[in-house]
């Protein structure tokens, strides 16, 4: 096992706390039908954060910021922030010309029910801007052929143009937006494309959900078991294989091919299909961290580190481009690639005690930047991106405002751990737990992207470990979104930390066992899931 990963997952404890919670359970308690891709009858803005390109330079100074590589101009034209006249940085501008065509790439196609476009007018830094005589709004599924112009006027008093629109097939939005008049500057700073996002489920098993671990060399230390494969020997301790498996790197441009994608290839060839049957894996899942810290003294790298905000102005993005072109060469037909990889970037985004923390709208901005080269590479269509949050939220934003939208992600995910609030705990169990993260979208399913019940901690007193247990195993009688659990078995390294593997406590190993040996958590990948993966697989590589 990679010795520099124990360190990485160590940062996890860190961040396992909730906040306080309610007395009760909650009143749901009992069966819960299966669930199923909530149908969206509202617009959702599909064209929030998405790369464009325009057809002509803008103005000096009215430039748009962080272009993203050869991908995109900027962000400012998709952000949704819209300003004014004061806040005209906002914007974009351009001056002497006719007309300008921006090309916005909404990734994949869609359907697009309602257009729009803010301008900005008045009096800044020497200039008057005006507003545009006219806008007018084409889709395409090619950037060959364009449908019929949907036109809209701008209006005096909000600065909008809007329309309706019917664009079938549309991956590709070009906006034509016309000057005022000769020589008139003006200056735009939000176009819009309003559609329902058809949710389309990634690797759900229909019936069941995952039983996931994460293992390495703290989850054996020190016992005899420490020179065997800890993802055998907690397949043994469970009784059961697990058909998901969790793993962590740094997200960092580092010099000599350290944590790049060749890496996580080696532990992927070397550990998901370990036990299994021939041509069978696991589902391989890692926390991908843009914090790097000392080897031997734990302490933080901040030339090796990006926070939100330096993620969301571009500082990695040459490393993503090559990471994701990687992941798609990997992928690419006739070679054996071990399945999707489910990419769990900077999770725990909203608490303090991650590095790119604290900071819910450049973090929206950062996951969107980095997906859209993902996407412009091509591997979403196969892998899986996993938005993954703490179970509960510390600082002035609340969960839902750190979310990219349901068009950037396909699975909703939490840590799940108990604590301590102002030294009470009120109701520390995962039923409870989860309802934050819930709340997020009904349109996703949810994971427990790591998780534990934590033993023997003078820190954490007053949970009752069989309890915690018997719920964890008991979430798809209370919250039958939950589709996967990734037991965090690991002892923490610090002295007097809290200590997350059940081996160590036999009656609590029995409780897990006994929990896990329902039939609805599953030890390999079901045979549709598989399929599906070939169908994705064979749609990615054409």
């Amino acid at each position: 096992m990679n010795v520099k990963m124990n360190i990485l997952a160590s940062l996890a404890l860190l961040g396992a706390v909730c906040v306080g919670c309610e007395e009760d359970k909650p009143d749901y308690w009992g069966p819960q039908p299966t669930p199923t891709p909530t149908p969206q009858s509202e617009l959702l803005n599909l064209a929030a954060g998405k790369f464009y390109k325009a057809s002509v330079e803008p103005m000096s100074g009215r430039e748009d910021s962080f272009p993203c590589l050869n991908y995109s101009m900027g962000v400012k034209l998709t952000d949704e922030e819209v300003g004014s006249i004061k806040e005209n940085s906002l914007g974009v501008g351009w001056q002497g010309v006719a007309s300008v065509d921006v090309v916005i790439d909404l990734g994949t196609k869609r359907t697009i029910e309602k257009v729009g476009l803010h301008a900005i007018e008045g009096n800044a830094s020497a200039y008057l801007f005006a507003l545009p005589s006219g806008v007018k709004f084409y889709g395409s599924a090619d950037k060959q052929t364009w449908s019929n112009a949907v036109s809209a006027k701008v209006n005096a008093s909000t600065g909008w143009a809007e329309a309706e629109a019917n664009l079938t097939d549309c991956r590709y939005l070009k906006v034509t937006i016309e000057a005022p008049s000769a020589n008139r500057a003006f200056l735009v700073d939000e176009i819009t494309a309003m559609g329902k996002h058809k949710e389309d489920w990634k690797y759900v098993p229909k019936k069941g959900a995952y039983h996931g671990a994460f293992n390495n060399g703290l989850s054996y230390a020190g016992e005899p078991e420490s020179s065997a494969c800890p993802v055998d020997a907690f397949d043994r301790d469970a009784g059961k294989a697990t058909s998901m498996m969790l793993w962590y790197q740094v997200m960092t441009d580092y010099p000599d091919d350290k944590y790049s994608f060749a890496e996580i290839q080696r532990v992927r060839k070397e550990h998901a299909g370990k036990g299994l049957a021939e041509g069978k894996y696991r589902m391989f899942m890692y926390g991908w961290l843009s914090e790097a810290r000392d080897f031997n003294t734990n302490e933080l790298k901040p030339e090796k580190s990006s926070t939100a905000k330096e993620l969301a102005e571009g500082k990695l993005d040459a490393h993503w481009q090559k990471y994701f072109s990687d992941v798609k060469e990997a992928q690419r037909d006739g070679v054996e690639d071990y399945g999707p990889v489910w990419f769990r970037p900077n999770n725990e985004m909203n608490s303090n005690w991650v590095h790119w923390g604290y900071d819910a709208p450049n973090y929206v901005k950062f996951w969107r930047r980095m997906y859209n080269i993902a996407e412009q590479v091509g591997v979403t269509e196969y892998n899986v991106f996993v938005w993954s949050s703490n179970c509960s939220t510390y600082g002035k934003y609340t969960m839902k405002e750190y979310y990219p939208g349901d068009h950037y992600c396909d699975w909703i995910g939490t840590s799940c751990y108990y604590t301590t609030h102002n030294g009470q705990i009120k109701h520390p169990y995962p039923s409870y737990l989860m309802l934050e993260t819930e709340a997020v979208s009904p349109n996703k399913p949810i994971m427990i992207s790591e998780g534990a019940y934590r033993i023997k901690s003078e820190t954490y007193k007053g949970c009752d470990g069989a309890t915690w247990l018997r719920e964890w195993f008991n979430l798809d009688q209370t919250n039958p979104r939950v589709k996967a659990v990734v037991y965090f078995n690991q002892a923490n390294s610090s002295a007097g930390g809290p200590e997350c593997r059940p081996h160590v406590d036999p009656e609590l190993m029995e409780i897990y066992k006994e929990g896990v040996a329902k039939d609805y958590w599953l030890d390999e990948i079901p045979e549709d899931v598989y399929l599906e993966m070939i169908e994705r697989r064979t749609k990615q590589n054409r």
